[in-house]
């Protein structure tokens, strides 16, 4: 142990690499292959809170102990994660290390994906803040992350709303059937037909219809559906959350590929909604050593961030924990 600590006093080759949604995509390669290629890792986080119970004894028990940091890491947040990979050179006798500092904001992907709640405690924001913590960069650039589980659940929610979408298309379905029209929505839909009306004679291949309500989008998309076969509509969630329909020349084959296309840049935004748990992933696949000093709040809110929910009791967080970092 004592030739080990006295090697990494000494290690070479220093670097560290800040990483945000900006680069995160291009850098994953790079942090995979590191996880790859270690002799072992380590790792420590940043949070937005330490205790929100407390009644911390020295003399608690592991199981009492956890039954009151588990509060802490379903309350508070884990804001930068510190993942550093350490390689042996056999040929120096030496090690040296990477290190990786992420930024991660739970950001919502759609309507449907978490939208967490959490809280701050003041004596921990006052220390990220006089460590020069960028909360700006957090907020605005931090990479996004969702449990598997989730991500599973918004991939099931998409591809049902995705078979919906196809058969409103298709001609004869109960999705596709007509709807009165009210009274009170025909001078709307008049000028949305006028408004149409006049792009199609234009020479503009693209159209944004001005913002509406759901009920008003579908009576639109019938309408569309009966007048103007040469015409892909599409509904857009512009900066904001309004959503509105975008109207594009196309004939059938072109609207066909286009909804392929929509689909499959649907899929991508989830997997770019996963982001950071990637890494998580790759750490249990790698098997690697993970070493750390006084992790285990480290832990319990990494398996709660990315994992999945912690569970009540210790034996089963002690498997979880397992499960997640076989060497730890």
């Amino acid at each position: 142990m004592n030739r080990l600590v006295s090697r990494l006093s000494s290690i070479l080759k220093p670097r560290t690499m800040e990483i945000t949604s900006s680069n995160f995509k291009e850098k994953l390669p790079e942090i995979e292959a590191a996880i790859d290629s270690a002799s072992f890792l380590a790792f420590d986080g940043e949070f937005t809170g330490l205790n929100a119970y407390r009644g911390i004894s020295h003399f608690d028990m592991p199981s009492e102990r956890y039954d009151k940091l588990q509060e802490s890491a379903r309350q508070f947040l884990l804001v930068q994660f510190g993942l550093c990979t350490f390689h042996y050179d056999p040929a120096t006798d030496n090690f040296s290390h990477q290190a990786f500092n992420i930024y991660v904001w739970p950001r919502p992907c759609s309507r449907n994906a978490p939208d967490p709640r959490f809280l701050c405690q003041t004596s921990s924001i006052d220390f990220l803040t006089n460590q020069n913590f960028d909360f700006n960069k957090l907020f605005k650039h931090g990479v996004s992350y969702l449990r598997p589980a989730e991500l599973e659940k918004l991939k099931d929610t998409l591809k049902g709303r995705q078979d919906h979408r196809r058969l409103s298309m298709t001609p004869g379905t109960d999705q596709n059937q007509s709807i009165p029209i009210p009274a009170d929505q025909e001078a709307f839909l008049a000028r949305v037909h006028s408004k149409v009306e006049e792009f199609v004679k234009s020479d503009d291949q693209q159209l944004e219809l001005e913002k509406c309500n759901g009920f008003q989008r579908r009576l639109i998309y019938q309408t569309a559906r009966e007048k103007y076969k040469h015409l892909s509509l599409t509904s857009v969630t512009k900066t904001g959350g309004d959503r509105v329909i975008c109207v594009i020349k196309a004939d059938e084959e072109q609207q066909q590929k286009m909804a392929w296309l929509k689909d499959q840049a649907e899929l991508s935004d989830l997997d770019v909604a996963f982001g950071f748990s990637r890494v998580i992933q790759k750490m249990t696949e790698s098997g690697k050593l993970v070493v750390g000093h006084n992790m285990i709040l480290d832990v319990a809110h990494t398996l709660n961030q990315f994992c999945g929910p912690l569970p009540e009791s210790y034996q089963d967080f002690k498997a979880m924990t397992t499960a997640v970092f076989p060497k730890l």
